[in-house]
């Protein structure tokens, strides 16, 4: 199945993502394609891996999802996605939960400060 990563996506996160899939020929970034092959990759895509997809694919390019059956958000919500725009057979996961301890400290700190 192919993983589409939709984002521009760092070094460190490549190597990451690469390494922790036993067929990293199976994934694809995005930003590395042309426009023709941008079409074909969300075509084909089973698995979207994404921060904000309304802000990494053009309205156009949502309907071109018709294979997509996850989407994995890095955010720890998915409130900023607009439903409408995904298909409705695709099974949507965010990242609850992954700044909490960074938002405690956060909270912490401002409260301090005051």
């Amino acid at each position: 199945m192919k993983v589409l990563v939709t984002f521009s996506a760092d070094e460190k996160f490549r190597k990451a993502i690469l390494g922790s899939l036993d067929h990293a020929g199976d994934v694809v970034f995005l930003s590395d394609l042309r426009k023709k092959e941008r079409s074909s990759a969300l075509t084909t895509a089973g698995v979207l891996i994404s921060w904000n997809p309304a802000r990494e694919l053009n309205p156009t390019e949502f309907s071109l999802l018709s294979n997509v059956r996850l989407l994995q958000l890095l955010s720890a919500g998915a409130d900023h996605l607009s439903l409408s725009q995904i298909p409705p057979t695709v099974t949507i996961a965010s990242n609850p939960g992954a700044y909490a301890e960074q938002m405690a400290e956060h909270t912490i700190a401002m409260i301090l400060a005051i």
